[in-house]
């Protein structure tokens, strides 16, 4: 059974565009009308038996946003399909999951999730799936999407140097999907069990395969970051990365210095739609995706090296988050979705619903 958490987004894009606005003003517009919300992000199950998930809500008014529980709709109509086969129904699944919320004021607090709608769903890469929800009082929404291709990688360890920097080459073949699919490359550092949490860490890439999207880039010239987001290509890569595994300077003590690192790299072949929708709702909430430089390049600008990490929300994605993530509160349609329906506004829908394929591989390093 996969593990799932959730990360819900319930927020206020009404004057985050304004980077001057600091003061507090009383609304005094109308208050925008509730839309149907449908989120669903999946990966090919392993088995018939795995369900796909839907999560299908309203949207909240902004300041209409102290209840704790989210608005979840149980009673719409649910149905996906396939390729040419015949839709199937998802019932709704009471389930009272606790998630993480980040409200308008931008904190994080807990809500309850009271549950979601679920079919047994087979399907692979190359195949379209389509959903379609109805329901009585905020009309239809529509989605359709094809799921990527896994993109296989070797990734081989070169080096560990003083600083914990894990330095590797990644081999890409090339990609068999469509070519409008986005790659993205993340991983989590081990103490010594793959079976546990894992720690998010930094990769570094000097590689211009990283310079299509949307990824941080430092001083030093390095796109850094939790997740680094390449183009697909048709013929095979070799890649040079470094991931920063939050041991400092190594040299410092040996008690910090493990005698294995376990790493588990992730290559995430993702639609664009996918890529897209959580882009533009990190954009949305106005966080900076900035890391730090490399510990080597900050010693060279003559720095300790030890200085903390600055905030980065994609860190809070990666460890608490399997990327649910809820627009409830969007004045105008600043995050992008790529739901189609139908309702008494004449308005779009919120949400959006993708697809992703997972290739990841374990690395046991021992520390020479």
């Amino acid at each position: 059974m996969r593990k799932e958490l959730y990360i819900v987004f319930v927020m206020s894009l009404l004057l985050q565009s304004c980077d001057f606005f600091y003061s507090t003003v009383d609304y005094k517009g109308r208050e925008a009308d509730a839309r149907l919300c449908v989120v669903t992000r999946e990966t090919p199950p392993d088995s018939l038996g795995d369900p796909f998930h839907v999560n299908v809500l309203h949207s909240v008014f902004f300041l209409n946003d102290d209840d704790y529980t989210l608005p979840v709709l149980k009673d719409a109509k649910v149905s996906v399909k396939v390729n040419h086969s015949s839709y199937k129904q998802a019932v709704y699944t009471p389930n009272s999951d606790t998630v993480f919320a980040i409200d308008g004021d931008g904190f994080v607090r807990s809500r309850i999730l009271d549950g979601r709608y679920e079919v047994p769903l087979l399907f692979a890469a190359k195949d379209t799936v389509r959903l379609h929800v109805e329901h009585p009082t905020y009309g239809t929404a529509d989605a359709m999407q094809v799921c990527p291709e896994k993109q296989p990688f070797k990734l081989t360890v070169d080096s560990l140097s003083q600083y914990g920097e894990l330095w590797c080459h990644m081999f890409v073949p090339a990609y068999k999907g469509d070519m409008s699919d986005v790659l993205t490359i993340q991983a989590a550092v081990f103490d010594d069990d793959l079976s546990e949490n894992g720690l998010s860490i930094v990769a570094y890439s000097d590689n211009e395969a990283f310079g299509y999207y949307d990824n941080y880039q430092t001083t030093a010239g390095y796109y850094a970051g939790y997740q680094l987001h390449m183009q697909p290509a048709a013929a095979g890569r070799n890649i040079p990365l470094v991931f920063d595994l939050g041991l400092r300077s190594m040299d410092v003590s040996e008690e910090i210095t493990p005698d294995t690192i376990l790493i588990c790299a992730y290559m995430l072949a993702r639609t664009r739609d996918d890529y897209l929708y959580h882009s533009t709702l990190y954009a949305a909430l106005g966080q900076s995706l900035a890391v730090t430089e490399l510990i080597s390049e900050r010693q060279k600008a003559g720095n300790t090296g030890n200085e903390n990490f600055e905030f980065n929300i994609e860190q809070i994605f990666d460890e608490i988050a399997e990327n649910f993530a809820v627009l409830g509160n969007a004045e105008g349609y600043q995050v992008y979705g790529n739901m189609e329906g139908k309702n008494g506004q004449n308005v779009r829908p919120f949400g959006c619903f993708s697809l992703v394929n997972v290739t990841e591989q374990n690395i046991e390093y021992v520390v020479k």
